[in-house]
């Protein structure tokens, strides 16, 4: 069963790594002088896929206002830890 401090831990993960993301999509884009890179391009739909596990999160976390999590949203829950550890292996090791 997923409380909400999980919640929060995994909210402050996609949130940190959404910004990750897009300060490599935006750090592409100026060595490039704006010009639309594939790797910049890669960077943007991770972004993306971020804010729409993010979105999701938040869905799911007014549910747990309200009661306890629904079988779904617990295997979301679970995705969204997936997609965290997945997206942390995509992060170069030298993106500052």
């Amino acid at each position: 069963m997923t409380d909400e401090k999980a919640l929060r831990h995994l909210a402050s993960e996609l949130s940190t790594l959404s910004k990750d993301f897009n300060h490599l999509r935006n750090k592409a884009l100026e060595e490039h002088h704006a010009e639309r890179t594939p790797q910049a391009g890669a960077f943007e739909v991770e972004s993306e896929t971020l804010d729409e596990a993010i979105n999701q999160l938040e869905q799911i976390e007014n549910e747990r206002k309200a009661g306890p999590l629904s079988a779904d949203s617990e295997k979301k829950v679970a995705l969204l830890h997936k997609l965290v550890t997945d997206m942390k292996g995509k992060l170069p090791v030298d993106r500052k």
